[in-house]
């Protein structure tokens, strides 16, 4: 009888781990965020974590110098902040002229692993790693 007992619990256990329990998984997303052309910002999510789509770019068109738009344009390493943008409230890395340093997006600003920085490349604030 005992040992009955055991037999139906171990074909429990066994029948419970082959069914997949682990397919109902919780799957996290990275918190990157991708940068669209109106200068929001988009982040990952769903089963496969795919980036979600930019907003419609006919919304707002910020000014445009020499193919830069003002808003991520920079001469100097100086020129580049992160924070996040007034006008959107998403995260922003751009000219510090347009980007409110008061308010952080940490794992966007310094990246996960913390080894982000921004700089000016080719005249554009980015995220470089460091």
């Amino acid at each position: 009888m005992r040992r009955d007992i055991f037999l139906y619990l171990f074909i429990f256990v066994a029948v419970l781990a082959i069914s997949g329990c682990s397919q109902n998984a919780i799957k996290a997303c990275t918190q990157e965020a991708k940068l669209c052309p109106d200068g929001s910002t988009v982040g990952r999510h769903g089963p496969s974590c795919e980036f979600d789509p930019c907003p419609n770019a006919t919304a707002v068109t910020p000014p445009v110098l020499n193919d830069i738009p003002d808003y991520i344009s920079c001469n100097s390493d100086d020129d580049c902040a992160c924070g996040v943008s007034p006008s959107t409230g998403d995260c922003l890395i751009g000219n510090k002229n347009f980007v409110d340093t008061s308010r952080q997006c940490p794992d966007f600003c310094t990246g996960i692993d913390g080894r982000m920085t921004t700089q000016c490349v080719e005249n554009k604030c980015r995220a470089v790693h460091i």
